[in-house]
């Protein structure tokens, strides 16, 4: 009996807490500030990263046909690759000069460990490639692959600019500066008007010479292995070769040799300057030249976006002949996706704090949830930026649904309390404490099933790309068993405050 007694009068864990309101009080305002500072920090994008591990080989084979392309290089490259471990598909993109082979992996791959192995997987077959390939390019396909802003730059009316000189301008300063600019990874300029070397060869002079355009090509090649001719344009009586040389071998290539007699001037027309586009670019309804600008794997998209638009302001007071305008870019659809999807988060806690007025008509009630929701939403927040998940669609989609479950909790206590205040006739003080104790294990149980029901979520990767899974984990996250806690006692903690204003008591 005496056992019994003092294990009565033993106050649980429960009651310890809230006969302490000031540590609820201190982890509340450790996480609203943590909430509010991990707020300005949290990366925003627009979605999460559901792709693929992938990795894209770029060969290029100057003056090769696709064919030969995809018969000597793209096939064994694809067939080594699908030795390697946990790749889904290899698959190739091949055109004249160029293949682009892509390996895709499944989902447990690490994209760097994916990396090493292509890059080994082309050590072993580099022997039976062609010995004139170019060094191949290796490139990771990330979430960062795709540009966060496009900038057209075209020449102001009533300016001698053209396209070609503004080309030359982003290559060179432009460029530069851009790549230093912190969060940007790669700047790809497009659009057509790209300078090479250009060996335009009179076919009526090789007759007169008796010579032909295999003797032109081999002693270009020979010369200096830099000279790697790109492609040729037969037409009615000319040869176009481009070189991927520099603008001061111009001179170099005059005076070239083809015999003990014969120049290369003497039968070519040899500049450094573009020829014909092969390529074209219009932004905003106008012909330009393209800053394809992305950002690094770790920098946020809006911040990276800001820098770079900080920078354009810069550029336009340089080049104050040349339009600088935003062809594309992420920041709007991000920050209007982000924005509507805290529009819903308002409207969903203002109609919920509606029904609870309406099912319990109780002022007090609704003070507490008025106050809770945005103190429990800072934790989430806070909990986000520690562990690193950003803002998204999805991640904001999952906070919304959560809304739901707490705000049932929270009913569930708030009533259970008032019932042992109104009923039973206890003081404010122990009907929070016996309310919230007798109420607090069957209410979590009821969260626990749930997380439990989302929990294989948590592990599954092989329908991400839809969504689905990311939402589960986001969802499990919000409702895990610490936040439910903390919700818990903090209702129970507001409850008992605002439960000793009399004023509030009367009300409710």
């Amino acid at each position: 009996m005496q056992n019994d007694a003092s294990m009565k009068d033993s106050p649980t864990w429960v009651e310890k807490i809230l006969k302490k309101p000031h540590i609820i009080i201190s982890f509340l305002a450790l996480f609203v500030m943590a909430g509010m500072l991990g707020y300005g920090k949290i990366h925003r994008n627009l979605f999460s990263n559901s792709n693929y591990p992938e990795v894209a080989l770029v060969i290029v084979e100057a003056g090769a046909s696709a064919k030969t392309m995809a018969s000597n290089i793209a096939v064994p490259v694809e067939e080594e690759l699908y030795a390697l471990d946990e790749i889904r598909r290899a698959y190739s993109t091949t055109i004249d000069e160029v293949t682009v082979i892509h390996a895709e992996f499944e989902y447990s791959k690490n994209i760097d460990t994916a990396v090493n192995d292509v890059t080994n997987a082309l050590s072993k077959i580099r022997a039976i490639l062609p010995k004139d390939i170019k060094e191949p390019q290796i490139i990771k396909i990330t979430e960062a692959t795709a540009p966060v802003l496009v900038v057209a730059m075209s020449p102001k009316k009533g300016t001698q600019l053209t396209l070609e000189d503004i080309r030359d301008i982003a290559s060179g300063d432009i460029e530069h500066t851009l790549l230093k600019t912190k969060g940007v990874a790669n700047v790809d300029i497009f659009g057509g008007y790209e300078k090479e070397l250009q060996i335009i060869v009179d076919k009526d002079k090789l007759d007169i010479y008796h010579l032909s355009l295999g003797n032109v090509i081999a002693t270009i090649q020979k010369n200096d292995n830099e000279y790697a001719v790109g492609f040729v344009t037969n037409e009615a009586h000319r040869y176009l070769l481009t070189s991927k040389g520099k603008r001061d071998k111009v001179e170099a290539l005059k005076s070239l040799p083809l015999t003990a007699d014969i120049k290369l001037s003497d039968v070519a027309n040899i500049y450094f300057g573009y020829y014909e586009n092969s390529a074209a670019y219009f932004g905003n309804g106008k012909a330009a030249i393209a800053l394809s600008i992305q950002r690094s794997i770790s920098a946020d998209v809006i911040q990276t976006i800001d820098k770079v638009e900080g920078m354009l302001a810069e550029f336009k007071a340089k080049y104050p002949n040349i339009n600088f305008e935003v062809s594309d870019t992420q920041k709007e659809t991000i920050e209007q996706s982000t924005m509507n999807m805290f529009d819903s988060l308002r409207d969903a806690i203002i109609m919920s704090t509606i029904v609870v007025f309406l099912f319990l008509a109780s002022f007090r009630q609704i003070l507490v949830v008025l106050v809770t929701i945005p103190l429990v939403y800072a934790s989430t927040i806070a909990l986000m930026w520690l562990v690193g998940i950003d803002f998204n669609v999805v991640t904001l989609t999952a906070i919304i649904l959560a809304l739901g479950l707490l705000l049932d909790d929270t009913v569930v206590v708030m009533e259970n309390i008032e019932r042992h205040y109104r009923e039973l006739h206890k003081d404010i003080h122990a009907a929070v404490f016996d309310g919230t104790k007798e109420i607090m294990f069957a209410d979590l149980s009821g969260t626990i099933t749930t997380m439990i029901a989302l929990a294989p979520m948590l592990f599954c990767w092989w329908v991400s790309s839809n969504g689905i899974c990311t939402i589960g984990r986001y969802f499990t996250f919000s409702t895990c068993g610490i936040l439910y806690h903390f919700y818990c006692c903090c209702t129970a903690t507001l409850f008992a405050y605002f439960g000793n204003t009399k004023s509030i008591i009367t009300q409710g």
